[in-house]
């Protein structure tokens, strides 16, 4: 295996970058809302990436995915806990998204968070999206109030 040199590694990352960018603009004259075709015209597409995922993600892939830091609940404080006696639809779910070409490593797990008085619990997938870390649940989300 050849070794690459600094300069090497530098000018294959920015190649990857300007690809993407390329595939992202592509993907915006073509799908785009109104307001993200305006943005890649005047120049803004690079400052409106959270708004290319979000119109993304909601045309590609199926409701139940949340990128980690959006949802009602605060997903950022919510503790990954080892899945114990997975559901057939966890199961079915996670084997569908070991499939997926375009989710690289998902994993699936117990997904807990709380808040002043009550805990939410629910499978989850959680994978790496359109570059970003998501959370795919699995089921209705339980609460138990404490």
């Amino acid at each position: 295996m050849k070794t690459m040199t600094f300069q090497e590694l530098r000018a294959e990352s920015a190649a990857k970058a300007e690809a993407e960018k390329a595939e992202r603009d592509a993907w915006i004259r073509e799908h785009g809302s109104d307001r993200l075709k305006k943005a890649l015209e005047l120049g803004f597409a690079d400052q409106s990436m959270g708004l290319y995922r979000n119109e993304r993600l909601a045309l590609e892939y199926e409701e139940s995915w949340r990128w980690h830091w959006e949802s009602n609940q605060d997903l950022k404080d919510a503790e990954h806990k080892e899945i114990r006696n997975p559901s057939i639809e966890a199961l079915e779910a996670y084997e569908k998204l070991l499939a997926d070409e375009r989710i690289p490593d998902p994993e699936l797990i117990y997904l807990q968070w709380y808040d002043s008085s009550t805990r939410y619990n629910v499978a989850a997938v959680y994978a790496t999206v359109l570059g970003k870390l998501a959370y795919y649940f699995v089921g209705e989300v339980e609460q138990t109030s404490y």
